[in-house]
């Protein structure tokens, strides 16, 4: 068995960055700052603002406004709302 190498990131906290280069380049993983995404939520180091939770937003939105010419109506809409909210962050 061998490891898919394209599924792998580094990431550094109080290191070089000589050293981050060599670790990344002798391993053949890429390196990676904390502003990414983990299962579709980013990773921050400091508190979260809303320009980090725009893309989470712009896809349930996007799921939304598929809905909105459909003949739902509020309780239906919730009906369905409820899963993709919870699993979002999944």
């Amino acid at each position: 068995m061998t490891l898919n190498l394209d599924k792998y990131n580094l990431y550094f906290f109080n290191t070089p960055v000589a050293i981050q280069n060599h670790i990344s380049r002798l391993l053949g993983i890429p390196k990676r700052s904390l502003l990414s995404n983990y299962l579709g939520i980013p990773l921050t180091g400091a508190h979260a603002c809303s320009i980090s939770w725009v893309s989470l937003l712009l896809s349930i939105s996007n799921r939304l406004n598929k809905w909105t010419f459909k003949p739902l109506n509020i309780a239906s809409r919730m009906v369905l709302l409820k899963p993709i909210l919870q699993a979002s962050p999944t």
